[in-house]
């Protein structure tokens, strides 16, 4: 690839993500403000955020774990914020894993450390997880009043069930081609708040 071929080949993947993220706002801002909301209403209340998700979803649930903990800006000085990611523990994930299958790694630990008032936010870019979905699952059975799931989308709250959808499907407004426009015109985000 020349470097006008890879000039053109960013060009293409950031026009795609802009699509995606206008997308985003115009289908889901209600939905987004919904979920922040629910999340937030949990942590004012004394409650944590659990999150779960495999590969670079995990990365995710970490760095969202990091930012509540430490903090999002220096410019915006607050407490701490109680938030875990299930995703970090290498002994718990490998005993889970050997013991239960890893279809259970995460809702053995959200048994053992969701309380009431908590939030689990569970992400899957597939919304197809076995693992994020027996989290959701164990979240649900518990009797807590309030959990949340992003597998690419889903809050519960007081068991009752909404759901938010972040989709993002941009394959007309690119080509496609490339390495990234495939990657970027397959790529979806789904939130749902229960």
């Amino acid at each position: 690839m020349n470097d006008g071929e890879a000039a053109q080949a960013v060009r293409e993947h950031l026009r795609i993500s802009a699509a995606l993220q206008r997308a985003v706002e115009e289908q889901c801002l209600d939905a987004i403000v919904a979920a922040a909301r629910t999340i937030a209403s949990a942590l004012r209340g004394g409650g944590k955020l659990l999150l779960c998700g495999n590969g670079g979803s995990a990365a995710d649930c970490q760095h969202m774990a990091g930012e509540l903990v430490s903090r999002l800006s220096a410019d915006f000085p607050r407490p701490a914020l109680p938030a875990v990611a299930l995703t970090t523990d290498s002994s718990i994930l490998t005993a889970l894993s050997n013991d239960f299958g890893f279809e259970g790694v995460f809702a053995r630990q959200v048994q053992a450390l969701g309380r009431s008032g908590d939030v689990l936010l569970g992400i899957s870019t597939s919304g197809t997880s076995p693992n994020v979905l027996r989290a959701i699952e164990a979240a649900q059975r518990a009797p807590r009043p309030s959990s949340c799931r992003a597998d690419y989308g889903l809050i519960h709250s007081h068991r009752s069930v909404q759901r938010l959808r972040i989709r993002g499907r941009v394959r007309q407004a690119g080509t496609g081609s490339g390495p990234f426009g495939r990657r970027a015109a397959r790529h979806q985000h789904q939130w749902y708040v229960t």
